[in-house]
């Protein structure tokens, strides 16, 4: 899946550490050098969100590598007639490395004010700085990525509160380095429940981190650049990289629509979704899947709300099948949906199915024939559920599993894994991973980045558009329909992983659309659905246009966007 996955790697902590000391090995830049080098960079970008404006910029630094990047940037801001001062977390002493001491010991050479450490104001939780004076712009050098615990005494709690507070009731600016301090580069996530300050720029050196992609970290980072400086595009630690979705990549693969095409060439979606109390669902599959192309689409449900079906989904063909007393589909509806399965291209199971014991038997029979009907299946919703129990049995027949998209969210998920949902969001890329691996399914976590796992390789992709206008009923089920829609279409040019990757991205990127539109409240799932096809045209024409460069094509000085496609 390599050419559908932007030009951006996402690394965690260790990774990026990992990927310095291979740039000091490689190319025998010291570690000097590359801490001069972000320190330029965040002084270049303060300079920018400054305007023009001389100040005033507060730097506030930790004790470790990231303070050394702020007190760089603080000198340079400094010599550039930029009204700068600097706040350190701790005393002098309690600083790290040779590195930073240096460093210190540059800024105690010019005229650059130094206010009181914050471990000597914390208790008195009043801001460092005078009444009147608040800062136009904060660099928050305090941690970065290097945060894996709360500091002591719960000093950067008072300082992120300080700078929070300065942002929301004064309007300064804030300007991370490299991370948000506080939010964890490996999960997006805040350390022990502290409350960052919302950057409005982040400034990342290397690669984007997992924490950029992965909220709340995304919405903490603001607008996030990524400065090279250098540093070379993989070490022997990393085997397994996660990646950006880049819609381009996929669209090489989608092919425009040939002007003489019929119904027929774009797909058949069998559905086998709905119960008493939930044809919308099955009727939300069926617009998804009409919406990113499908040529026909066949809902297959309860006899007993055929009817209703056949009312709501136009578009659609209905095929009634055995049910249970409770009016859900029955184990006596197998031999009908195999044969069903014979004039298909992809297959959609699950959504409003339902959690009947019968109706799980009748989902578990169906999957054990998958070698009858051998078409890629899209598992949603109560038909996950019916794997709750023993999610190990869909890697019965490997083959045929790698064909299975699964496309849980996180209660899900936590119900196929044994676990918690709050124990998948807090670190979902390891949760998708692991589900992946235990069931030789592909994997579509749902979530504030949607996380997507080859099952083979392990290959993952963070998706970065959706937000919260998709926390709204039915929106799961537009998405199986897209992804099930895309499935039907993709012989022989777009794989399993690439329809799945594609589906996600349209989806949420309709939902962005829909959200600049109307705001985050209130967009129903249908809206979602239809606005898919201006989605998917503005993408391919953008795709058409995009050139594509290797991270080595790129200067050491360059500081590129994330995450715009380039």
């Amino acid at each position: 899946m390599s050419d559908a996955v932007a030009r951006w790697p996402l690394v965690t902590a260790a990774e990026m550490r990992a990927l310095e000391a291979q740039t000091v090995k490689e190319r025998g830049v010291s570690l000097e050098e590359l801490m001069e080098r972000a320190g330029q960079a965040v002084a270049t970008e303060a300079l920018d969100m400054l305007d023009g404006a001389k100040g005033p910029v507060l730097v506030a630094c930790g004790p470790g590598n990231n303070g050394g990047d702020g007190l760089i940037a603080a000198r340079l801001l400094h010599q550039q007639g930029i009204a700068v001062s600097v706040w350190p977390l701790y005393d002098l002493e309690n600083f790290r490395g040779e590195l930073v001491r240096q460093q210190w010991q540059s800024v105690q050479k010019l005229d650059i004010p130094v206010l009181e450490a914050a471990e000597h104001t914390a208790s008195c939780s009043a801001p460092p700085w005078e009444d009147g004076d608040t800062p136009r712009l904060i660099i928050d050098a305090l941690f970065g990525i290097g945060v894996s615990r709360r500091a002591r005494d719960g000093v950067l709690a008072y300082a992120l509160e300080q700078m929070a507070r300065a942002s929301r009731a004064h309007g300064a600016q804030v300007l991370a380095v490299d991370m948000p301090s506080g939010i964890s580069a490996d999960t997006g996530l805040p350390h022990e429940s502290l409350e960052p300050a919302l950057a409005a720029r982040t400034i990342t050196f290397g690669f984007p981190k997992l924490g950029h992609a992965l909220e709340p970290g995304r919405h903490c980072s603001g607008e996030v650049k990524v400065a090279r400086l250098g540093i070379v595009s993989e070490a022997p630690e990393m085997q397994v990289w996660v990646a950006s979705l880049n819609p381009a990549g996929l669209f090489k693969h989608f092919p425009e629509r040939n002007p003489a095409a019929h119904k027929g060439d774009h797909g058949h979606l069998l559905v086998i979704a709905g119960s008493v109390g939930k044809t919308g669902a099955a009727a939300l599959v069926a617009r998804g899947a009409h919406r990113v192309g499908a040529g026909l689409v066949t809902l297959a449900c309860p006899e007993s709300i055929n009817a209703i079906l056949e009312v709501k989904c136009t578009e659609a063909m209905t095929a009634p099948l055995p049910e249970t007393g409770m009016r859900t589909i029955g184990p006596d509806a197998v031999p009908a949906v195999l044969e069903l399965a014979k004039q298909s291209d992809a297959l959609v199971i699950g959504p409003g199915h339902g959690r009947a014991p019968e109706t799980f038997e009748f989902v578990r029979a169906l999957l054990a024939e998958r070698r009858q009907f051998n078409l890629p299946i899209v598992l949603d919703a109560d038909g996950l559920m019916a794997f709750a129990e023993t999610p190990e049995t869909l890697a019965a027949d490997a083959e045929q599993s790698q064909q299975t998209i699964l496309t849980p969210h996180p209660g899900e998920a936590a119900a196929l894994l044994h676990t918690t949902a709050s124990e998948v969001n807090a670190d979902r890329v390891a949760a998708a991973r692991k589900l992946a691996a235990k069931t030789s399914c592909l994997v579509v976590l749902k979530g504030a980045g949607t996380v997507l796992v080859h099952p083979d390789t392990m290959e993952t992709v963070i998706n970065l558009t959706g937000g919260p206008a998709l926390a709204a009923g039915g929106s799961g089920d537009v998405l199986a329909g897209a992804i099930g829609g895309l499935l039907g279409q993709q012989a022989p040019t777009l794989s399993a992983i690439q329809a799945a990757a594609l589906g996600v991205w349209l989806h949420g990127a309709a939902a962005d659309r829909l959200e600049r539109q109307k705001g985050p409240a209130g967009v129903l799932a249908s809206e979602v659905a239809d606005e898919i096809p201006i989605t998917l045209k503005e993408a391919r024409e953008q795709a058409r246009t995009q050139t594509t460069r290797a991270l080595e094509d790129f200067d050491d000085d360059d500081v590129l966007d994330f995450p715009e496609p380039r």
